[in-house]
């Protein structure tokens, strides 16, 4: 394959033809041409005879307006090369969409050009369709649908500078699965999943639209809440405290969760706001199954 490069890379070492591949045909014209110029022209310069000169002269302008409009032809048919390539570079270093004309692939002239751009089209939407899906797919936790931890950290340092801008009340909570790494060794992790799964739909259908729901660990949640307090925060697990999953022996296994909240101060740091509301969760944690621990990161302070 290397030897069908031989006159593209002899091409590309001359200065003034390595930077355009238009250049590099037009030159490839004028050398198709050139032998019969070089006769024409001895001819011109050493005839004396007034008919003969001009005769030569009509030719030799013939032969150079055909290699114009050879170029001009050439240019115009390149084209589609060259819109082509500035849309491939465009994508990769800008990463806008081409809009390629994609009608040529099916009319019945069709030719390898046409068949480019249509799948240079294709190929650059496809991969910018799986990019996001890559990129939509690093966001969620594969097993529960919802944020992984990283997400979650993110999306809850935008939702604090909206708080702190709009002065608006903010709870973050961190709900633990009491008891789950016994679930595990009794059920098996099947079971486990299907608790995660059903405990994540649970706090799901019991929160507002706004709040949101992020995978902290194996068995904790963040819960975002927006505008409630602890009546509210009580409210929303007893709705959803003793949810129960049926183990594969048929038996009801009752779900209980503990909770420790933190209420955002509207200056606390990202790392602050985590650790009160682990404070709270210890707590919880230490006043029994199905406990919450309410506060604010100022208390923490």
């Amino acid at each position: 394959m290397t030897h069908n490069f031989k006159m593209y890379t002899f091409l590309s070492k001359i200065p003034y033809f390595k930077d355009s591949y238009i250049l590099k045909l037009f030159a490839i014209a004028v050398l198709g041409n050139l032998l019969p110029l070089i006769v024409f022209l001895t001819c011109l310069f050493t005839t004396n005879n007034t008919a003969n000169i001009l005769f030569y002269l009509l030719i030799f302008i013939s032969l150079t307006t055909n290699i114009m409009i050879i170029f001009l032809i050439l240019r115009s048919v390149l084209y589609p090369v060259s819109i082509t390539a500035n849309a491939l570079q465009q994508y990769v270093h800008d990463k806008q969409i081409p809009t390629l004309p994609i009608q040529f692939k099916d009319s019945p002239y069709q030719d390898t050009l046409g068949h480019l751009m249509s799948n240079v089209q294709y190929l650059v939407e496809k991969l910018e369709s799986s990019t996001k899906s890559l990129k939509t797919a690093s966001n969620i936790d594969p097993l529960t649908g919802i944020l992984n931890r990283h997400s979650g950290e993110e999306r809850l340092m935008q939702d604090m500078a909206r708080a702190k801008r709009g002065k608006i009340k903010l709870l973050i909570a961190i709900v633990d699965i009491d008891d789950f790494k016994t679930i595990n060794e009794q059920f098996g992790h099947n079971l486990g999943d299907v608790c995660l799964t059903h405990i994540v739909e649970a706090l799901s259908k019991n929160i507002r639209a706004g709040d949101w729901l992020a995978r902290w660990g194996e068995d904790e949640f963040l819960m975002i809440l927006w505008n409630v307090n602890h009546d509210d925060l009580n409210a929303i697990l007893q709705r959803i405290q003793q949810q129960s999953v049926k183990t594969p022996m048929g038996e009801l296994l009752e779900i209980s969760l503990s909770i420790g909240a933190c209420q955002y101060d509207g200056e606390s740091e990202i790392d602050t706001l985590i650790m009160c509301a682990n404070k709270a969760l210890y707590q919880a944690q230490s006043n029994g199954r199905g406990s919450i621990t309410f506060v604010t990161s100022d208390q923490e302070q």
